[in-house]
């Protein structure tokens, strides 16, 4: 499994994280 790959994954994960019901809602 490239890094890239990894990244992409995990800034995915952060970026739905972030844009999630939690954030939107505070």
């Amino acid at each position: 499994m490239p890094p890239l790959d990894c990244s992409k994954g995990f800034k995915l994960q952060l970026y739905l994280f972030t844009s999630g019901p939690e954030h939107t809602s505070t």
